[in-house]
C-alpha cells in the first residue's frame, strides 16, 4: 500500500473512530435542551445534524475514492466538530469541570481528539498532494 493510500485510510479511519464518542455527547445535549446554544429549535437543529453527518460521509467517501476534495471536506468538517465543541463546553472546559459526568468527559475527548487528529490528517493530505 502506498503512502498515500496509508494516509487516506488513517485519515477516514480516524474520523469514523470519532462517531462512538460524537453520537452519545449529541444525543446527550439534545437531551439537555443545549444542542445548538439554543439557537436554533430542536427540531431544526436535528435536521442540520443530519445534513452535517451526511456532509461527513460525503468527504470520506471522496477521501477514499482517492479524490483531492476528499481532503478539503474531511479538514473542514472536522474544524466544525471542533468549533461546536469550544463554542458550547470550553468555558466548562477552561473552568475546569466538562459539567456533567465522568462519562461525558470521556466522549467529549473522544470527540475532539479524533476530529483534531483527523483535521491535521487531512491538513497534511491536501498539502501532500498539492500539485
Amino acid at each position: 500500500m502506498s503512502s498515500a493510500a496509508r494516509l487516506r485510510a488513517a485519515t477516514v479511519g480516524v474520523s469514523l473512530a470519532s462517531l462512538p464518542f460524537a453520537m452519545p455527547h449529541v444525543l446527550e445535549d439534545f437531551a439537555r435542551g443545549t444542542a445548538c446554544l439554543g439557537w436554533l429549535a430542536p427540531e431544526a437543529c436535528a435536521a442540520g445534524l443530519g445534513a452535517f453527518l451526511a456532509l461527513q460521509a460525503l468527504g470520506l467517501v471522496a477521501l477514499a475514492a482517492g479524490r483531492r476534495a476528499g481532503w478539503a471536506l474531511t479538514m473542514a468538517v472536522g474544524l466544525v466538530w471542533l468549533a461546536g465543541a469550544a463554542l458550547e463546553h470550553g468555558p466548562a472546559v477552561v473552568g475546569g469541570t466538562v459539567g456533567r459526568s465522568a462519562l461525558s468527559g470521556v466522549w467529549l475527548g473522544g470527540l475532539v481528539g479524533g476530529q483534531a487528529v483527523a483535521v491535521l490528517l487531512a491538513a497534511w493530505g491536501w498539502r501532500a498532494t498539492a500539485a
